[in-house]
């Protein structure tokens, strides 16, 4: 990225991008190691004279490919002696192929070959990565103004390198180790997972807490309060509903229906589809393991639609409703209507599915003709003696698998 203009590459080969790290990262450390330490920069003007001179046999064979350390120390330099830094590099024409750019490598340092230079440089920086010194703050700070920046920032990459290497090999150990739980568990010799130690261990740990179950019964009775309080009141202000309290209602039994039915739906459709696959393999649903993976299976829906904030039950909600009230424009641009939707459908995932997936699976009920005071509860302008229900405003949350009403639905006689 730093090369000039008219420099560029004929070959795009991997090698010759791992030669140039190679031959940049020695050419630095050597340029630290090597150069005499009375010079304030770590360079004197007959050593660079003897590297310009190296790359005389190929032209004027010099580049502005130089690292940001060496541009920091030219820079220093120059304020003392601008001819006792001459630029290393300068390339006038393109090279074709890696022997070129090995060749031109060589020559930059004729008593040693670009291969040596890198493995001395390897065994200093080794050497220096061990040497351990204690530095004060100011008496030794001299002892040590011979050592260049590129010096210091070497040592931290070896560092670096063997903290990777570590890293990788505790990597590879630990596949391994996987890999011999995962043999064991298939063989049945040692499982992966603890024997419960006390009956129905597993089934604890798969259903929801009865705070967890409280809370989902409060927040379905807020929500019925939020109905009544806000939506009702915002539904009147449209045009379509103004003055009908009997469509109003309506409406918002059949958000809470829909989005309930929408959501039963599609965890069924999913559920029947998944295991209709694993099926082929004799895995079946009445066995622990097929128990485990129908847990998990409902766990993976619950979170992808917390994920998604159900927008795919809401949008099939929402369409059905406005083919239904096709002449109620209004509803479509009502930003609290369409919240409430939301709300809804994000409440029928925790009945449907569990929270997170786990047991109790509740489920709603709004059907009936006879007023039973164990399920259902009059609304306030409903008649007392009349034990017919004329209409429901809000479904009942109950269990199906015990038939235990957990909140009574509000209904009108």
């Amino acid at each position: 990225r730093a090369s000039p203009e008219e420099f560029s590459f004929e070959q795009l080969d991997p090698v010759v991008a791992k030669l140039i790290v190679v031959f940049n990262n020695a050419y630095d450390k050597v340029l630290g190691m090597c150069l005499p330490p009375e010079s304030d920069s770590g360079c004197s003007a007959d050593t660079t004279s003897d590297m310009g001179s190296a790359a005389s046999p190929h032209g004027e064979f010099v580049s502005n490919l130089h690292l940001s350390t060496l541009h920091d120390q030219r820079s220093r330099v120059s304020k003392e002696s601008p001819t006792r830094f001459k630029p290393i590099l300068k390339h006038n024409h393109h090279h074709a192929s890696l022997s070129d750019l090995n060749s031109i490598a060589s020559s930059c340092s004729p008593s040693k070959s670009l291969g040596n230079i890198a493995k001395s440089c390897s065994e200093e920086m080794r050497r220096l990565g061990q040497k351990k010194e204690i530095i004060e703050d100011n008496g030794s700070s001299r002892a040590h103004s011979s050592c260049s920046p590129t010096s210091s920032m070497g040592d931290n990459t070896l560092r670096l390198r063997l903290h990777i290497n570590h890293l990788k090999s505790e990597l590879s150990n630990a596949r391994r180790q996987i890999d011999y739980l995962m043999h064991n568990n298939m063989n049945g010799e040692n499982r992966l997972w603890p024997e419960p130690d006390y009956p129905d261990a597993t089934s604890y740990y798969n259903c929801s807490t009865t705070d967890d179950v409280k809370n989902l019964i409060a927040r379905f009775g807020s929500l019925y309060s939020r109905a009544h309080d806000a939506i009702l009141p915002t539904l009147n202000e449209l045009a379509e509903f103004r003055g009908s309290s009997e469509l109003q209602q309506k409406t918002i039994l059949s958000v809470i229906v829909l989005t309930y039915r929408s959501v039963l739906e599609s965890v069924q459709r999913r559920r029947e589809k998944i295991w209709e696959i694993i099926e082929e393999g004799e895995q079946r649903v009445d066995t622990e393991e097929g128990a485990m993976l129908d847990l998990a299976l409902y766990r993976h829906m619950y979170r992808r639609a917390k994920n998604q904030h159900g927008m795919n039950n809401a949008k099939e909600v929402t369409s059905t409703i406005w083919k239904t009230l096709y002449d109620f424009p209004s509803l479509k641009t009502c930003t609290n209507f369409n919240r409430f939707v939301l709300e809804c459908v994000d409440l029928s995932w925790d009945i449907v599915a569990g929270i997170d997936g786990r047991f109790p699976r509740l489920g709603l009920e709004w059907e009936g003709a006879h007023f039973n005071e164990s399920r259902h509860r009059r609304s306030s302008t409903s008649t007392t003696s009349n034990s017919a229900i004329a209409t429901f405003i809000w479904p009942a949350l109950v269990d199906p698998a015990t038939n235990k009403c957990l909140l009574r639905a509000v209904v009108q006689t």
